[in-house]
Parts: C-alpha cells; structure tokens; sequence
C-alpha cells in the first residue's frame, strides 16, 4: 500500500515541481499584457504595438536623462528656507517646454496604436483610456515611510491640513486633465490629430497645467519645511532607498 501511494505522488510531485518551475520563469503581465488580452489583438497587431512602445519607452528615457538637472533644481527650491515663487515658475516653465514636447509625442503614440485596431477594438480602447482616470487617488504625503518620521502632535495637525490642501488640488488637476484627454482622444477618433490641431488643443490648458504644476510643488515645499532637519535627513534616505529598489527592478533605466 505505501509503495502504491510512492507511485501515485512521485508523479504529482514532479508535476507539481514542474508547474511552479514554469510560474516562477513566466514574466509578470503588465498594463501591455492587459491591454492585448481585452483587445483581443492579433499576433501582428501585437508586434506592431511593441514596436511602437518600445520607440515609446526610449523616447521617455531621453526626457528623463534631459529632465535630470530640471529634478535636481526643483529639489533646491523644495529646500530652501523660503518659497521662491519666482524661481519655481522658471524651472516649471522650463520643464513643462519637454513635457509638452513628451505629451505630443505620446499623442501621436496613441494615434499609431488607434490606427492599427478594428471599429470593436477602438471602442474597448477608448474605454480603457478613460477607465485610467477612475483609480482611486493615494492619499498625498502620506506611506509606511511617513510612520517613521515620529512626527508631533503639532506636526501631525500641520500635516492634515496640507494634505486635504493636496486633495483637493488633485482632484482639481485631475478633473483638468481629464477633460484634456478627453479632447485629444475626441482628435484622435476623428482622424484630426494634426500638429496645429493638437497644439490649439494644449495651450488651451497649458496655464491650467502649469498652475496645478505650483500649487504642488509649493505643497512639496510647505511639506519639506514642516521637519525638522533629522527628519528630512530620514526622508532623503527613505527615498534613495525607494529609487535604489526601482533602479534594481529597472536596470538601465533612468528615473526621475
């Protein structure tokens, strides 16, 4: 009886063994992979579409690597002792020039992509493009790393307030950006997403954009200020580390 039942395990183990084996070597289905499953794409509309993500990626990389010094100025303005409003729409102004130039080219990106699909799969993308402004929005200034900074109790009522300020602000830009992406996507169905097109488009909302682009990088600045210095030494690591983590997840990529 127990050699009979070596006999029947022998196999459900090695299977089992085989099973996770395949499972752990089967790479992680991102957004991609969704997007191909509810599109029901055919293989060369799957080919096609990589091709073009990959040219989409490699074009972010170039806007990351351009964006470095941008980053590394906004940072000194965050960490100065005052709010330097003016020194804050300087470089605003100087990165919303490249992500204007990176919004364009992912618009064009999306038109690639609507170009290639079928009447039915242009309906289920277009869905999905707006489905992307549903997921809820994470709490601003707040994560596990937050708990460790032992804030006070006067830091803690000081905190609350900035963040239903954030809230608020973000529910604002993403109602502005919402209704931008709803024009582009309107241009794009319609076959009109021309140069001139899109760009009447975005300086319509392009003090909307940079307004929001302020408000929260003054928020940043009024969070900064609320530590003490031991506390932003504490938040400066917590965030080496979190990029050390992606760089490790991400080899080669560069990040902001």
């Amino acid at each position: 009886m127990r050699s009979f039942a070596k006999k029947l395990l022998l196999p459900l183990t090695i299977g089992l063994s085989l099973s996770a084996a395949v499972q752990a070597k089967e790479p992680p289905r991102g957004p991609m992979f969704k997007m191909f499953d509810e599109l029901q794409l055919s293989a060369q509309q799957r080919q096609d579409i990589r091709t073009l993500f990959k040219q989409g990626r490699e074009d972010r990389q170039v806007f990351r690597q351009d964006g470095q010094l941008l980053r590394e100025q906004k940072q000194a303005v965050i960490e100065a002792a005052d709010w330097d409003q003016q020194a804050a729409l300087a470089l605003l102004s100087e990165e919303m020039t490249a992500r204007r130039a990176a919004m364009w080219a992912r618009a064009q990106m999306d038109q690639a992509v609507w170009n290639l699909l079928t009447e039915s799969q242009r309906e289920v993308w277009a869905e999905m493009q707006e489905e992307g402004f549903d997921r809820p929005e994470r709490t601003p200034f707040n994560g596990r790393w937050l708990r460790k900074l032992d804030l006070n109790e006067a830091q803690q009522q000081a905190l609350s307030e900035l963040q239903a300020q954030a809230k608020m602000s973000r529910e604002k830009n993403q109602d502005i950006r919402e209704r931008f992406a709803e024009q582009q996507l309107a241009l794009i169905e319609q076959g009109g997403l021309t140069e001139q097109a899109w760009t009447s488009l975005y300086e319509q909302y392009q003090s909307q954009f940079q307004a929001a682009a302020l408000e929260g990088l003054k928020q940043r600045h009024g969070f900064y200020h609320l530590l003490t210095a031991e506390q932003q030494a504490k938040l400066e690591q917590f965030k080496q580390r979190h990029k050390a983590r992606k760089d490790r997840s991400h080899p080669g990529r560069l990040r902001q």
